[in-house]
């Protein structure tokens, strides 16, 4: 675990704002001349697996899967490197909360959600989905929660964490697999083949 705040290569880790199974997030900042600044989330491979190969393939592949998905809902990636045995990826500040954490308190204000809010997030959700799934290849997420969707304050709304998606071509080498994803976000279908799409360039 790195402790905050301090620098990290070219930029200065001033927050840690979560950790997962495989991942620490931080909030960071890229300083230059003039008392420039800029915000950014720096995702570092967890300690125990920077010398695994299995999981150090996986935070490659998801960042090579983000950089070829350029979509407003979509959250972009700015650079994948390595700093002593620490894999990144930067990514895009989102100045809000998930989707979970929005939904987490809203309950405990006893107010429910308002319909046009909800529509508009489900909608945006649904376009970064769509725009994955006929991408080159195609994208499937395969770990869409609340957690893995950022809602700013300005009313964006974009996906996170590719960590485990895969390509509709590849989809049917994953049949066997155990589950994988968010439980209880988990599809209970078995899609035999990959649903037909029309591809974008």
């Amino acid at each position: 675990m790195t402790e905050v705040p301090a620098p990290f290569g070219k930029y200065y880790l001033t927050e840690k704002l979560a950790a997962g199974g495989m991942a620490e997030i931080y909030l960071g900042k890229l300083v230059g001349p003039g008392g420039f600044e800029k915000l950014l989330v720096i995702k570092q491979i967890h300690p125990r697996f920077g010398g695994m190969r299995h999981f150090v393939d996986l935070f490659v592949a998801e960042a090579k899967t983000l950089v070829g998905l350029v979509h407003g809902n979509i959250v972009p990636v700015y650079e994948l490197g390595v700093i002593g045995d620490t894999y990144y990826i930067a990514m895009e500040y989102i100045d809000g909360p998930s989707l979970y954490r929005l939904t987490e308190q809203l309950r405990a204000a006893g107010a429910p959600m308002a319909p046009a809010l909800a529509a508009h997030i489900t909608t945006k959700i649904l376009d970064g989905l769509d725009y994955a799934h006929r991408k080159g290849d195609g994208v499937i997420h395969r770990d869409l929660s609340g957690r893995n969707v950022m809602v700013s304050r300005d009313g964006d709304v974009k996906l996170v964490d590719f960590g485990i998606a895969v390509s509709l071509g590849d989809a049917g080498d994953h049949a066997g697999d155990l589950p994988a994803g968010s439980f209880p976000y988990l599809s209970l279908i078995h899609i035999s083949e990959p649903p037909r799409r029309t591809p974008i360039s």
